[in-house]
């Protein structure tokens, strides 16, 4: 039993010793596995912080499975390494599986560099974990199969000898048969109850040291297990031993403080989860139910998202938006324009520009782009606002159009307060008032105050105003220069959204030129009534005159012997075309007399007639004559003309006479009228014109009589020292030319008569030599004289019979026609009066041409009414009544010697 006692004492050593071997290696080993798995908890929890911060809500729930699965998986090793159960080992290989799954699915969602970088440092932990916990379960195994080898053999080795031991017994016992027999058997009873009690020693060793190790760890298994689940509140069994036990309890106090700071960490990741979820809810609904458009554009100018208005606005659905990029739908827009927009958002800065959008269908509409800066997973975005601006721009072109016409305006506008200060003029108002802008802008509209218009004018336009309704009526007010113009005002209030008044509005038209021009227009009225008036009268008055002529003539060759009656006779004719000038002055003035057209050659002109005048002129009076060019032609009336001129000469002479030294100066030059200067005379135009200067140095001519001068019979000469006709013919003959007449004061005295005459090319002009004051007599040939006045148609066939011709006679253009078809033969030239009752001479004269054609023709009429009648087809020469009789008789004779010809 001694021997016994020592084997079983050797026994328990040999456990005691190898139990201390398991736990060294058990530490060793779950140093290590531990140690791994504090590594590869620590990244992920590291890992979730991260992404908590950066609010990567998604990525963090990723992040927060893997870690539940990383702890079951440190669960299920523990519970292996306590109850050896190969169950756990499967559960721990499909958890590392899994979390390898898991890591993919991560890393092709995520994407990006450091994302790479990061799964590799977490795939080398959760390799290294594995390998460790496989490693770890290989040592389990090996020493508890060296444990069970170590125990078989002392237990064998127990046997064995006892086996020995009752070997030698029985042959130490041998000899003693009977006597020691029951004490053998005794001592090998003994032996063998010791041998079975050791064995059940052993046994019950083994169950007391695998419950004393299994117990605590199945209540820390339940622990974790709870914990793994969720329960932050587990309770976890005491142990306060050193050994792996009390290891694993404390870490098992260490894995609920994590789990509760995990659990709190999730709730807050929930919320900031739900948060974010609301508010991108809330974005979503703010962009979709914005009435702009919205882009959101990539580098490459992709456009990746888009809401309705974008969609309605283009045209587009939004999947098709989102394959286009945005050069596709803004023409403003190109590659480089993309590139520097986030030039300019990279740098943080905020941009707005207009750009110019197609839609869908080609249409295109002009936007405004509000472009900020998006930042997302460290990629940067554009977010671009875009505004419909059509109506915006269409607004603007109207203001545009209405600024400008108001700044463009020929009337002056003035915007003011409601007390009246200027705050704003236009062009046209510092151009007609005088002001500059910066003078009458914070200035009352009393500046232009004349003083014409009193107080109670005033007050009546204020009570206007006041209530609400515009003002306008005729003002004379003052220019910064002192000078006085007429305007008509419009006064009108401008009001407020609430309708009060904020301003007013005065547009002022300068009434100048209107006054001007009615001046011009009532004077050319007064000419063409008396115009009017003196074509009426001419008619009968010449008629009457060249009865009176006419049998002056015939008196004068019946009484030839009686020089007084002669002489009486003589004094009667010369009154008589003293009559007659009066009236073709009058007709002159009126565009009514008999004009013959002819190209002159102006400077000859002159030349001629200021030669004629020097002769009547007294020799104190110096009459000069200036020639600047002597190339140019005008078509002109040289009767008329050298009328106009004499007229001049003598108002100039009248006007001179008190001059210390008298001179009268005729300039003529070549004067370019351009379209402004042609606006301000009425009647020219564009182009060039003999300009006619007539000068004195005499008295002058007062400012209130200019506007007069022109009118029949205004004088300002004394009684009988003249008529009032010689600037009203004068204004006629100008404007019977297609010129224009002005007088005005000349420096330092005197008085300056300027006329334009248009010119013409140069070709043949009329001869200027007068011929003789003769009569021609006829040789027989017959006249068809046709009058509707008896006394002149008598009187002229009586002087025509004497001139040595045949006369038939008729009364109208109808009796005219019939004679000449029966006396066509006979009848050599035909004399007609213009105006006649039932048909006039230009009428007849038509009539008689379709008989013959080559018929000869005179019209001899008291004034000009051919240009109203028949001017296209007369071509004849016109005499006018009363007529000389030398100047009847040469008329005749030209005619006929040219038919001869």
């Amino acid at each position: 039993s001694e021997l016994t006692r020592e084997h079983l004492k050797t026994y328990m050593q040999a456990f005691a010793r190898l139990q201390k071997q398991r736990e060294l290696q058990y530490k060793l080993i779950h140093h290590d596995f531990r140690d791994a798995a504090s590594r590869a908890e620590a990244f992920f929890r590291a890992h979730m912080q991260q992404e908590n911060a950066h609010n990567q809500s998604e990525h963090l729930l990723e992040d927060e499975r893997m870690l539940n699965v990383l702890l079951l998986i440190e669960s299920d090793a523990m519970h292996y390494f306590d109850s050896l159960d190969p169950q756990y080992i499967k559960r721990v290989k499909e958890g590392f599986a899994e979390i390898r799954v898991k890591m993919q699915g991560m890393d092709a969602h995520r994407g990006g560099q450091s994302i790479a970088l990061e799964s590799i440092e977490a795939r080398h932990n959760i390799d290294e974990y594995e390998r460790l916990f496989l490693e770890a379960v290989q040592r389990t195994r090996g020493y508890l199969f060296l444990v069970n080898v170590v125990m078989s053999a002392e237990a064998y080795e127990m046997l064995y000898n006892a086996r020995q031991m009752a070997g030698q017994v029985k042959q130490e016992m041998g000899d003693i048969e009977q006597g020691t027999f029951s004490m053998l058997q005794q001592v090998i009873n003994s032996i063998v109850v010791a041998i079975v009690i050791s064995l059940l020693l052993i046994g019950l060793l083994s169950i007391v040291i695998a419950r004393s190790l299994t117990r605590p760890v199945l209540g820390l298994t339940a622990a974790f297990k709870a914990l793994s689940q969720g329960a932050a509140d587990t309770e976890i069994p005491a142990c306060h031993s050193a050994d792996e036990i009390g290891d694993l309890t404390r870490a098992a106090a260490v894995f609920r403080e994590k789990n509760r700071q995990t659990h709190v960490l999730l709730e807050q990741a929930k919320a900031l989860t739900e948060e974010l979820t609301e508010s991108e809810s809330r974005f979503r609904a703010l962009v979709e139910s914005a009435a702009d458009a919205f882009l959101l554009v990539d580098r490459q100018g992709h456009i990746l998202d888009v809401n309705r208005a974008a969609c309605e606005s283009l045209g587009y659905s939004g999947d098709e938006l989102m394959k286009l990029r945005v050069p596709d739908v803004d023409m403003k827009f190109s590659d480089e324009e993309v590139r520097q927009v986030f030039v300019h958002i990279d740098r943080g800065e905020a941009l707005t520009v207009e750009g110019v959008q197609r839609r869908k269908d080609g249409s295109t509409f002009p936007v405004e782009v509000r472009i900020g800066k998006l930042e997302q997973h460290g990629a940067v975005f554009a977010i671009a606002l875009v505004r419909d601006i059509s109506a915006r721009k269409q607004t603007e072109e109207k203001v545009r159009m209405l600024s400008q016409a108001v700044e463009q305006s020929g009337e002056a506008v003035a915007i003011t307060d409601a007390d009246g200060t200027i705050e704003y003029v236009n062009p046209a108002f510092s151009e007609i008032s005088g002001y500059s802008e910066s003078e009458a802008l914070g200035q009352n509209p009393r500046i232009l105050k004349s003083g014409n218009q009193n107080a109670a004018f005033y007050e009546k336009m204020w009570a206007v105003l006041k209530t609400g309704a515009f003002w306008q009526g005729k003002v004379v007010n003052r220019s910064k220069n002192g000078e006085f113009y007429p305007a008509m005002l419009t006064i009108s209030p401008l009001r407020n959204e609430h309708g009060d008044i904020t301003n007013f509005i005065g547009i002022q038209q300068s009434l100048a030129e209107i006054e001007r021009l009615e001046n011009q227009f009532r004077q050319s009225q007064k000419m063409e009534a008396i115009g009017t008036l003196v074509g009426g009268i001419a008619h009968d008055f010449n008629n009457n005159l060249a009865g009176i002529t006419g049998n002056l003539y015939m008196a004068k060759k019946a009484v030839k012997s009686m020089p007084d009656v002669v002489r009486r006779l003589d004094t009667i004719e010369k009154l008589s075309f003293g009559a007659a000038a009066t009236i073709q002055q009058l007709l002159a003035f009126s565009r009514k007399g008999i004009v013959q057209m002819y190209p002159l050659s102006i400077s000859s002109f002159l030349k001629e007639t200021i030669k004629m005048q020097q002769l009547s002129l007294p020799e104190n009076i110096a009459l000069q004559l200036q020639v600047e060019d002597a190339g140019m032609q005008v078509k002109g009336d040289i009767n008329q003309l050298q009328q106009m001129l004499m007229n001049l000469i003598n108002n100039a002479f009248d006007a001179v006479q008190e001059s210390e030294n008298p001179t009268i100066r005729v300039q003529l030059d070549r004067f370019q009228a351009d379209d402004t200067f042609a606006a301000l005379h009425e009647g020219m135009r564009e182009g060039e014109y003999a300009h006619i200067s007539v000068i004195d140095n005499g008295s002058g001519i007062k400012a209130e009589h200019i506007e007069h001068v022109f009118e029949p019979f205004f004088t300002t000469k004394e009684q009988g020292k003249g008529t009032g006709l010689g600037l009203a013919m004068a204004y006629g003959t100008v404007k019977t030319h297609g010129g224009y007449i002005e007088i005005k004061a000349a420096e330092p005295t005197g008085t300056v008569v300027q006329i334009y005459l248009p010119l013409i090319a140069t070709g043949n002009v009329v001869d200027m030599g007068a011929k003789e004051d003769q009569v021609i007599a006829g040789h027989g040939e017959t006249i068809l004289l046709v009058d509707d006045n008896d006394t002149v148609r008598e009187t002229a066939s009586d002087v025509l019979e004497g001139l040595g011709y045949k006369v038939f006679t008729a009364e109208d253009g109808l009796l005219a026609i019939e004679a000449y078809r029966l006396h066509r033969d006979q009848i050599d030239l035909v004399i007609l009066d213009v105006v006649m009752p039932r048909l006039g001479g230009a009428e007849a004269l038509q009539e008689i041409r379709c008989i013959n054609p080559d018929v000869k023709a005179l019209f001899a009429t008291g004034y000009d009414k051919l240009s109203t009648l028949a001017a296209p087809v007369v071509k004849e020469k016109v005499i006018s009544k009363p007529f000389a009789i030398s100047i009847l008789s040469q008329a005749i004779r030209d005619l006929l010697d040219q038919a001869r010809s």
